[in-house]
């Protein structure tokens, strides 16, 4: 095919099916021709732009070493690997297309058998991590911006399973959810204290490059599971010049594993565990992928299947016998299918396909008066029970070309989501007074199965998106890039029918909502080379969005029939985003760099309501965000300490507050300013041949500046009170401990011992909550109090099997978090807490990848 047809046809391909990103060198054949002996730096140059290959690497690795010679007609791997020698450095293929290049471990001080060696002590330096944070694969060291970043690996070590595992390792990350719905419905996600009460998110949820996260809504995001993930970025800070509007608190990106047309390997786990006073638990997932057509096609299947037995069970309060044990038991699934198509050594094409299924048969909430968490008695009195369904798909296709120094990259995805849940507000009407009770233990405790009132809550959201980018990274040029365009068609639709279970035809609330938009924005980021140590970055994002709403709002509690809303609107400007950053490099091992960031969220319409003769407000404004930050990223002692800290100072204008007028009519307001400051800090430490150390922690102090009071005299938010509401609220420090020691046992068998502790402090306000005067008045609301967390798993590991036994929140650690009520003020209040202590058996096999010759 003409070279120059080749970004026509591509073009066509991203308008029927989408396309994609990334970034490569030039084309050429196969094998590589005849490479001379020269400066390894100008032999790598030549060697990727005969060979289209992306090569990764810290450019100070590579000063004042030659290569050796390549004679032409050598593979690929084989080429790469002559190059190499002699000059202390190695090589391997991150995907088909990727290779990243580093220093050669030392190999151990004292004599010991070379397999046993490798399985205790995984090399005594510590391995560069590769990130796609500035939509380029750059290693971690060299991106000016905080990233907590879990490795494959890290979450095979501590466990992680689920998205508040991750979070509850992630300093300035907070996850949580309310106790009277449960997971899946009404969560919330805040970085570095940043969070969404109302209005769009404030975070962004992506897989891979696509956005999955959904507007402000009752039951507000998905998160994948573990399952074949290669890691999780979590990018601090505003990211709208790159990632779009919704982040302007960060974004959090699930990164899968990529299929490859190079290499075969293959994956499996397995694990079954008991809860103290819960039921069993199992986990079962396995991953296989490699070539079809050597160097041309290839694919990667994977799948996992996790139940939990749950803990917590469900009573009738009415007589106290026990209905449901371990009522709170779920379960997930999750399979993937991955290509990467390469029919040129330039072009790339790589489809996928997600789907996952979570099912929550009970909410794992508790009632705090009929509990006793350090006895292990957890009991839930609704009468009904609360199950979730949550499942969705995730279809994506990215296409690479590489022009002569220049990457055309799309990426096109398609996100289709439906969730159901049940939700038993008996309590809460009978508080009310929608229902008279009667019970002597107060007016929110019902004395009839007569009295339930369930609410059926659906939510479908489907959104396409279609990103074209074009990157010129030649790491030689003194000035490179990306622009891009961006386009986006989202439709949500959310369903609430509440009524009384003797009557089911008489709504007592009837919502039924409809929301589209529509999205497209261009964006650009720039980076100089004022010198070869100093860097600036600069960019920004501009956007556009029209959107249409639908609202059928009745019900005898909801005022009576309320009628149908609509409205359209035309394309209206985003806020501007954009973002500057000035880096310094003295050396390979010591990287500095200062941030200024802007990220917004646009604003919006209210339902205008009238009390004691004014308005609520018609509309709200957009917020924005400014964030400064300066950070450092070293490594020490002959790479065997890796330091990465920042400090960042926040701005946050015009903050979108839910709220509500004197007559309890609620809506969005914009709640004056506020600032969030602390720091960030991870470690990663090589302390002897056999035991690695890795800390995290975070400091985050956020707080309103000023106090914001209604028309009618009531307090919105009290200056110098924490931002959030009670009580998702964040903890101002947080962060985790882990230990990694593996030491020979035997020739060919190696032992391990591994643990990790993980800790919040409590936050102590003040709160608007505990202000009489404030419409969000909430008396026996609290924070979460202090929490610690302690895993730790020992075992065996034999060339890629690895099995041991685990012991999860070995303290038995059972906090009351989330407390909660219908009504501030109620006796009967919820709660949840951590799963209990947990015994398990772990088997995971990988066996050793293979490369083709």
């Amino acid at each position: 095919m003409p070279r120059l047809l080749r970004p026509v046809l591509l073009y066509a391909l991203c308008l029927l099916g989408g396309c994609p990103l990334a970034c490569v060198a030039a084309d050429a054949s196969s094998d590589s021709d005849d490479i001379p002996a020269q400066a390894l730096s100008q032999a790598l140059t030549e060697f990727a732009k005969q060979t289209g290959l992306q090569l990764i690497y810290v450019s100070q690795l590579v000063v004042d070493r030659r290569s050796q010679a390549v004679a032409a007609g050598e593979s690929r791997p084989m080429a790469l690997a002559r190059l190499l020698e002699g000059t202390g450095l190695e090589y391997k293929f991150l995907n088909g297309r990727t290779v990243q290049i580093f220093k050669r471990p030392r190999k151990p001080g004292r004599p010991v058998l070379e397999m046993a060696a490798a399985e205790a002590s995984g090399g005594n330096t510590l391995e560069e991590v590769v990130v796609t944070a500035t939509k380029r694969d750059e290693p971690l060291s060299l991106v000016p911006m905080s990233i907590g970043l879990l490795s494959a690996d890290q979450m095979q070590v501590q466990d992680v399973r689920n998205f508040s595992d991750i979070a509850s390792r992630i300093p300035g990350l907070l996850f949580d959810l309310n106790s009277q719905y449960g997971p899946g419905v009404i969560t919330n996600i805040a970085i570095r204290g940043i969070s969404a009460s109302s209005g769009e998110p404030t975070t962004g949820v992506y897989v891979d490059d696509v956005p999955i996260q959904a507007s402000f809504n009752v039951f507000r995001n998905a998160y994948p599971i573990n399952c074949d993930l290669d890691r999780v970025e979590v990018l601090r800070g505003p990211q709208g010049t790159l990632f779009g509007s919704n982040t302007p608190a960060g974004a959090v990106r699930f990164i899968t594993k990529d299929a490859s047309a190079v290499s075969f390997d293959q994956s499996y786990h397995l694990q079954v565990a008991g809860s103290q006073n819960g039921g069993l638990s199992s986990e079962i997932g396995a991953a296989v992928g490699g070539p079809l057509i050597e160097d041309r096609v290839g694919v990667r299947l994977s799948g996992c299947v996790d139940r939990d037995g749950g803990y917590i069970d469900r009573i009738d309060p009415l007589d106290g016998s026990h209905v449901d044990d371990n009522a709170n038991r779920s379960s997930s699934k999750a399979a993937r299918v991955g290509f990467v198509i390469q029919p040129t050594d330039s072009l790339s094409i790589t489809p996928s396909f997600y789907y996952q299924s979570v099912y929550r048969h009970d909410t794992p909430a508790f009632y705090t008066y009929l509990s006793d968490p350090g006895d292990g008695n957890m009991l839930n009195g609704k009468l009904l029970r609360q199950p979730l369904t949550d499942k969705f798909t995730l279809t994506s296709l990215k296409i690479d070309e590489s022009l002569g120094g220049f990457d055309l990259i799309g990426v096109s995805g398609y996100f289709d989501r439906e969730s159901d849940a049940i939700v038993d507000l008996t309590n809460g009407a009978c508080l009310e007074g929608y229902i008279i009770c009667g019970s002597p233990l107060g007016p929110a405790y019902p004395t009839s199965y007569s009295q339930a009132i369930p609410t059926l809550l659906s939510h479908r959201q489907s959104e396409f998106t279609q990103e074209l980018r074009l990157a010129y990274t030649n790491p030689d040029a003194r000035l490179t890039g990306l622009i891009g365009v961006f386009y986006s068609s989202s439709h949500q639709n959310g369903l609430q029918d509440t009524y009384s279970v003797l009557d089911p035809s008489d709504a007592g609330i009837y919502s039924n909502t409809r929301f589209s938009s529509n999205e497209i924005a261009v964006f650009g980021q720039l980076r100089l080379a004022l010198s070869p140590r100093w860097h600036i970055d600069a960019g920004t994002r501009e956007g556009w969005r029209r959107g249409a709403s639908f609202s059928d709002q009745g019900g005898f509690a909801n005022g009576g029939p309320e009628g149908i809303s609509q409205a359209i609107s035309r394309f209206a400007a985003l806020p501007s985003e954009p973002r500057v950053d000035v880096s310094f490099q003295p050396d390979g091992d010591n990287f500095f760099y200062a941030e200024i960031a802007r990220g917004a969220r646009a604003g919006g319409g209210n339902n205008v309501a009238t009390c004691r003769g004014a308005a609520t407000p018609a509309e709200f404004a957009q917020d924005d965000i400014w964030n400064y930050e300066i950070g450092a990223k070293n490594l020490l002692f002959d790479q065997r300490l890796r330091l990465a800290a920042s400090v960042f100072f926040i701005r946050w204008n015009g903050i979108q507050e839910s709220t509500a007028d004197a007559c309890g009519d609620g809506y969005t307001a914009n709640a004056g300013m506020g600032t969030s400051k602390g720091f960030d800090l991870t470690l990663q430490a090589i302390l002897s041949e056999h035991l690695r150390l890795e800390a995290a922690l975070g400091m985050t102090d956020a707080r309103y500046d000023r106090t914001v009071v209604t028309g009618t005299g009531q307090v919105v938010v009290d200056q110098g009170t924490a931002i959030g509401s009670l009580p998702s609220v964040p903890a101002p420090w947080n962060g985790t401990l882990t230990a990694d020691y593996r030491r020979p046992l035997a020739p060919t068998i190696a032992g391990f011992l591994e643990a990790d502790d993980n800790f919040a402090t409590r936050n102590n306000g003040p709160f608007t909550e505990n202000d009489p005067r404030s419409s969000s008045y909430s008396p026996g609301f609290r924070s979460d109090p202090s929490t610690n967390r302690l895993n730790v798993r020992i075992g065996i590991i034999r060339s890629g099997l690895k099995v041991g036994i685990s012991l999860e929140n070995a303290l038995n650690s059972l906090p009351t978090l989330h407390l909660n009520s219908d009504v501030p003020g109620s006796t009967l209040t919820y709660a949840y807490t951590f799963q209990p202590r947990t015994v398990g058996l772990t088997v995971d096999w990988t066996p050793e990848a293979k490369i083709r010759q």
